[in-house]
């Protein structure tokens, strides 16, 4: 889960749309993450050839369907379970909020560190199962068919 330290989680870096449509991240870090991720790279292509796009930074979006939390003496730790969805990174309106395919490529996990003050509570207000999450990350292994970035 140190490996990836950080997501970019429509709910918690809150993203935006503007009159062109185009999927914006707002917060620093965020825009950073997604101008080095690659949007075209699919969990599928990551499950085909590993060894071809784990050095490959990607920017995937899907819904939470589960999350857990460890305490620790100075951060939290989350990891979340998502089901990928196939996402227009171009083409949003804004006016509806952004729309998930209803097809994805199987599920992955990603996980994010969270330096206290911040609560458990806190974080379980601003992201839960069911909430779109956009992702960013490097693919470091495959267990039983789940990709953890």
């Amino acid at each position: 889960m140190k490996r990836q330290l950080f997501i970019g989680c429509m709910l918690l870096a809150g993203c935006t749309t503007f009159n062109d449509g185009l999927y914006r991240p707002v917060s620093g870090r965020e825009k950073k993450a997604f101008a080095r991720a690659d949007q075209a790279i699919s969990p599928a292509d990551v499950r085909r050839d590993f060894d071809t796009f784990n050095t490959r930074e990607v920017a995937w979006a899907g819904i939470i369907k589960d999350i857990r939390f460890k305490e620790t003496e100075r951060t939290i730790q989350v990891a979340f379970q998502v089901e990928h969805r196939h996402f227009d990174w171009l083409t949003h309106t804004g006016r509806a909020g952004y729309r998930l395919s209803a097809a994805g490529d199987g599920e992955f996990m990603v996980g994010w560190s969270v330096r206290k003050p911040t609560s458990v509570g806190r974080l379980m207000a601003q992201a839960k199962p069911g909430y779109m999450l956009v992702a960013y990350g490097k693919p470091y292994r495959i267990m039983d068919g789940v990709i953890q970035l």
